[in-house]
């Protein structure tokens, strides 16, 4: 989801794409066409998933960098987790992440994930994976910036942007 504040990527195949005719009749859900009305900076791609670099206000460049993503697409001991149950700072084989360019097309290489610091599918789903890299390796190596979790909660009626990472494109 993109806030005016800070994108977080959500997964698309969690909630079906809405109709033309779906879409007619309300103002709430607009469905755009490609990536070029959006910044995808900072957006991945992971496999049937999407996520977000980002970082804390208080994060520092020399810090390992994360992704958030949802929680249903983490798969520990080849299932995936269940209802009621969470994950923190748990060791993980390798995830791969693969940043989308600022128009929304794959770049080329990936990071890789060392650990879960947290994940749930219960009252919310979303994972926080860390990675190998830092975020001014990342930026060096990638040209990407990760995306500042605010501290401070969005006004109700903000309007906000689903950037799909694994779909490369952007609905509003």
């Amino acid at each position: 989801i993109a806030f005016s504040f800070l994108s977080l990527s959500q997964s698309s195949f969690a909630f079906p794409i809405p109709t033309a005719a779906e879409t007619s009749n309300t103002s709430a859900v607009m469905m755009l066409e490609g990536s070029s009305n959006y910044d995808f900076n900072g957006i991945v791609k992971l496999n049937n998933c999407s996520g977000s670099l980002v970082r804390f206000e208080s994060s520092k460049v020399s810090d390992k960098a994360m992704v958030l993503t949802n929680g249903h697409c983490v798969s520990i001991g080849g299932g995936f987790m269940q209802p009621n149950e969470y994950v923190a700072n748990k060791q993980v084989s390798s995830r791969s992440f693969r940043f989308l360019k600022p128009n929304g097309e794959a770049a080329s290489g990936s990071v890789t994930s060392t650990k879960i610091l947290y994940g749930t599918m219960t009252g919310t789903d979303m994972a926080l994976y860390e990675v190998s890299n830092t975020f001014q390796e990342i930026e060096a190596k990638f040209s990407v910036t990760p995306l500042t979790i605010s501290s401070v909660r969005p006004e109700v009626n903000t309007d906000i942007n689903i950037l799909s990472g694994y779909w490369q494109t952007g609905y509003s």
